[in-house]
């Protein structure tokens, strides 16, 4: 008879077999449900902690037959490992196996739950060693507990973007295997001082993002901490050894940044140019926005915007989130003779130009306020005709940026459709000025599937634009 087990314990056994000698070690169990043959006698010689069954000192626990997942050999070394959490949310993990591996017996001050992530956030209450998440505390501590050493893990991860864990000590995020995926993006640990940082290594404890291209695993393995001389998609190509992007983007000619810095003193980086780089924008990409703290990106996700294809005007807004008012943006660097601006606007009053040369600073006073950057050759010119560009990114989940070019002042429209032509959402709907348009849309609202958007532009009654495209929302 085949038995189906939902557990997670740490204990040390002696495993039986009729043709071999009895072997104790100390094992995690992984995952729940039914797997390889486990026929034979199973006698537990010590405690059983966890969430299977309650503890039964020195006595034995027999299991005839039945099925274990599997079970994974940690060191019979045990340690005292320590979390040092920041005052507000942090982005944690277990680098070590405890006998009770609930949240509440781990962080008994945390004032939250744990919050995994796998295409969505959800509560995690019994935490596992690999898997990252986010967690809370009213203050900043130190916390000391005795638990049996990882030295090795293998991780699975989703399509996209992924919190992973880490294991008993540090090693090079460059030296970390993949199998059956490919890792697209840097290692972001979170402070709500610094907000995202791409970071080299990954240090006991904490909780890191990761984008990777399909399904698969990650494999970690302590004694890692080696140069690494794998090649990252996320970085150059060519180069020889991992660098994180964002020591890319400070490093390349014909980069210029923003700076934004809230009341608070929070600061956040952004990147453009208007010219090609070695560095694909793509790769860019920020890890879904974190509960709190100043977050500062691009509307496409990103860190880093330049011009594409054949475009030589690129418009990008900048979306600003839990900041607190007014908000400071500096620029520098700025070639005097480049041509990039920001269009600003505010609902009360119509957009304003203002050209960014050599060094300035813009204050905003309040979220109302709203910023494109337009960077390219083509700055001072208007376009030519009008066009809709393909939504980016498509599919999306769950947002996506619509642009647009006018040629002459206009009566706009943008409106959304789902497959059966009902409209679900408005976007534009009144006079614009001639110029570059960027719209962006949120679907949290909406099931998955696909839409369609509708520009049309009214220059005047001979002068009537419209053009309707498909995207599609995949969550």
């Amino acid at each position: 008879m085949k038995t189906n087990y939902s557990i997670l314990i740490l204990c040390t056994f002696t495993i039986l077999f009729a043709s071999s000698l009895a072997q104790t070690q100390t094992w995690y169990t992984i995952g729940s449900g039914a797997s390889s043959d486990t026929s034979g006698e199973y006698t537990l010689t010590s405690s059983v902690g966890g969430i299977a069954y309650a503890d039964t000192s020195d006595s034995a626990y027999s299991l005839a037959s039945g099925y274990f997942q599997g079970l994974e050999a940690l060191s019979n070394e045990n340690t005292v490992v320590t979390f040092q959490p920041e005052a507000g949310w942090n982005l944690l993990s277990l680098h070590a196996a405890f006998r009770e591996m609930k949240k509440d017996s781990v962080f008994q001050t945390a004032v939250s739950s744990a919050y995994e992530f796998n295409e969505g956030y959800r509560i995690k209450d019994t935490l596992e060693i690999g898997k990252g998440f986010w967690i809370k505390f009213d203050t900043a501590s130190l916390l000391s507990l005795s638990g049996f050493m990882t030295e090795e893990e293998t991780i699975a991860v989703n399509d996209r973007w992924n919190i992973v864990g880490s294991i008993t000590t540090s090693i090079a995020s460059g030296t970390i295997t993949a199998l059956g995926t490919s890792v697209v993006s840097d290692y972001y640990s979170f402070s709500s001082g610094t907000g995202y940082l791409a970071e080299d290594s990954i240090l006991p404890g904490k909780g890191y993002w990761v984008k990777v291209n399909g399904s698969g695993k990650l494999v970690m393995k302590a004694g890692s901490f080696l140069e690494n001389t794998s090649i990252s998609p996320a970085a150059m190509k060519k180069t020889t050894t991992t660098r994180s992007i964002s020591s890319l983007l400070k490093e390349q000619e014909n980069i210029h940044y923003l700076s934004i810095t809230d009341v608070t003193g929070s600061e956040r980086t952004l990147y453009f140019s208007g010219s090609r780089t070695k560095i694909d924008p793509k790769t860019t990409e920020l890890p879904p926005s974190p509960p709190s703290g100043l977050d500062v990106r691009f509307t496409s996700g990103r860190q880093f915007e330049s011009p594409g294809g054949n475009e030589t005007v690129h418009t990008s807004s900048i979306r600003i989130s839990n900041a607190q008012y007014p908000v400071t943006v500096r620029w520098d660097a700025v070639q005097e003779e480049s041509n990039y601006q920001f269009k600003l606007t505010t609902p009360e009053t119509s957009s304003k130009d203002i050209p960014l040369k050599e060094q300035g600073i813009i204050i905003l006073e309040n979220e109302d306020q709203q910023l494109n950057l337009i960077i390219g050759s083509g700055v001072a010119e208007l376009p030519r005709e009008f066009a809709v560009q393909q939504n980016y990114p498509n599919p999306f989940n769950p947002s996506t940026v619509i642009r647009y070019q006018l040629p002459v002042n206009s009566y706009v429209t943008l409106k959304v459709y789902d497959v059966l032509g009902r409209e679900v959402a408005t976007l534009v709907d009144g006079m614009e000025d001639a110029g570059y348009k960027t719209q962006e849309w949120n679907a949290s609202s909406v099931s998955s599937g696909i839409y369609y958007y509708r520009v049309t532009a009214q220059g005047s009654e001979e002068n009537v634009w419209n053009d309707v495209k498909k995207m599609m929302l995949l969550r």
